[in-house]
């Protein structure tokens, strides 16, 4: 062989010596960031297993103003629930446009209703869980413990002096204890 024949030969061994080379020092530095990674890694561990050993400093000082601050999506939720019963299909009045996407309205307003129901069976096992009693009776006694009147109607046969008419916004008892007044509409008391 010449050395004009071993010349590629030589070449490529070069190239293959240099590929070798700094494959080595990258497969060096992997392990090195590897076991770094690894090292952080057991570090966090290891600091999660103190934190979890320690008694928690979080508390809740006062779990009935946690719940107030929850009220308005409560009532959010309740007045959703109470409109979405109420929805009926949009029916148009000209022929040709009946045909045309009332299936497809009434079959979103359907899962709208469906999606609702959902939604007000999930409030009301939270309000469960939380003992919570949602205050919305009407055609009883007014109670200046639990009503606050935001709107006072005349006394009439159906609904005597001093009724719970319409409950504009519910009220929340837990334990006995009022969270909060229902607003409601309510019969005036006979003038003297």
């Amino acid at each position: 062989m010449t050395e004009s024949d071993l010349s590629p030969i030589t070449e490529r061994l070069e190239q293959l010596s240099q590929e070798l080379r700094r494959q080595g020092r990258a497969a060096v530095a992997a392990q090195a960031a590897a076991e770094s990674c690894l090292s952080g890694v057991e570090q966090l561990g290891s600091q999660l297993a103190a934190i979890d050993s320690e008694p928690s400093d979080v508390r809740i000082e006062d779990p009935d103003s946690t719940l107030r601050a929850l009220f308005p999506l409560f009532d959010a939720l309740l007045r959703v629930a109470k409109e979405s019963a109420r929805l009926e299909p949009e029916r148009p009045k000209i022929w040709p446009l009946s045909i045309v996407g009332s299936d497809r309205n009434a079959e979103r307003l359907q899962s709208l209703r469906h999606g609702v129901r959902l939604l007000e069976g999930v409030f009301r096992q939270a309000v469960d869980h939380l003992e919570l009693v949602v205050d919305q009776r009407v055609g009883i006694a007014l109670d200046p413990d639990v009503h606050r009147v935001v709107v006072a109607r005349e006394a009439t046969a159906a609904h005597p002096p001093n009724t719970v008419v319409e409950v504009q916004r519910c009220g929340y008892i837990r334990d006995g204890k009022v969270l909060r007044e229902a607003d409601v509409v309510a019969t005036r008391s006979p003038k003297l």
